[in-house]
């Protein structure tokens, strides 16, 4: 069948909060990645999961779902300032036959909407298409992170007996400690760490040393982020260590990308002992439903007459930009 490409005639277009029997029915793998590994409710458990949390829009027309997204809520903790409330937005898909009508651009204002009335401080997403919608709906390209390339010969000297090893269940108490230690973070509950890492296609690994968990690191994810260390914390000079021992263990894999913080500079100049010099990078895409309040609670900037995209950009990529980073396991 051909795609259509504007409304039938006739038809009603409604937008509402699916019930958990209705979100089981609509076929986000078949919209969004129908030769995806991992089906949509085990790459994404807290966002679209059979328990999930989130909250959920779909548009229907006479009834029948045609487009979707979720928005499930983090707590960020950020030294200084107190609890951010941050949500993620994920699984926006249209079915095939009903796009380029403006659904999905209805289910984001809608959740834009929900954001404002429940008093969120930030809205992130991740668009792998880089399409002009979310731009037209405010959200701006920003955030940074640090990309690392790395190979198994750029870490030679490291590739001995390792104290590199899968982690274990009795190891989640030391790696919650750890994340939590990070300069800012977002809570997880241990059932929310348990539920993320159990993510087919996940691998957690700890760098151990006298019996202490000295630092852990998070390679791949479901669908995406395969080959990629999305996620690490504990001690920033282990970071070389570490990455070197997940080679030993891992002899299928060559390479990989590794993705930090852009406050984490020891570890950086850890990387740069061995010739691994990072790249900046972009977050996400970051909206504020209440930039200027945004701007004055963190203390960063006078508002004046700046937009909210150059609120934006002064709050998460300026000079003195706050300390926002959100990990692999973030992204639901």
């Amino acid at each position: 069948m051909a795609r259509s490409s504007s409304p039938t005639v006739g038809t009603a277009t409604t937008v509402d909060r699916p019930s958990a029997t209705d979100a089981r029915e609509i076929p986000l793998d078949l919209w969004l990645r129908p030769d995806a590994a991992v089906p949509c409710d085990e790459d994404l458990p807290l966002l679209v999961g059979s328990d999930a949390s989130s909250e959920r829009v779909v548009v229907r027309l006479d009834g029948k779902a045609v487009s979707h997204a979720a928005l499930y809520r983090h707590t960020y903790v950020l030294p200084g300032v107190g609890d951010l409330r941050v949500g993620v937005i994920g699984a926006v898909a249209t079915d095939p036959h009903h796009r380029c009508q403006g659904h999905a651009r209805r289910c984001i204002r809608e959740l834009q909407e929900h954001a404002r009335a429940t008093n969120l401080d930030v809205v992130v997403l991740w668009d792998e298409r880089q399409s002009s919608l979310y731009e037209q709906l405010g959200f701006v390209r920003a955030g940074r992170e640090i990309l690392h390339g790395v190979t198994r010969w750029d870490l030679p000297d490291l590739l001995g007996p390792s104290r590199v090893r899968a982690i274990e269940s009795r190891d989640l108490p030391a790696v919650r400690a750890l994340h939590e230690r990070e300069l800012a973070s977002t809570v997880r509950t241990p059932d929310m760490w348990r539920r993320l890492l159990a993510v087919p296609r996940t691998e957690a690994w700890v760098l151990e040393r006298d019996q202490h968990i000295d630092a852990y690191g998070v390679l791949g994810k479901g669908n995406d982020l395969q080959n990629c260390v999305h996620e690490w914390g504990g001690s920033e000079g282990a970071l070389p260590a570490l990455l070197a021992g997940i080679f030993a263990r891992r002899r299928d894999l060559d390479e990989f990308v590794v993705m930090s913080a852009p406050w984490k500079e020891e570890a950086s100049r850890a990387m740069a002992l061995h010739g691994l010099a990072g790249t900046l990078g972009v977050l996400g895409m970051i909206w504020l439903p209440e930039a200027p309040a945004l701007a004055a609670r963190l203390h960063q900037l006078e508002v004046g007459d700046r937009n909210h995209d150059d609120i934006v950009r002064a709050l998460f990529d300026g000079a003195h930009a706050a300390p926002f980073y959100l990990c692999g396991l973030d992204s639901m």
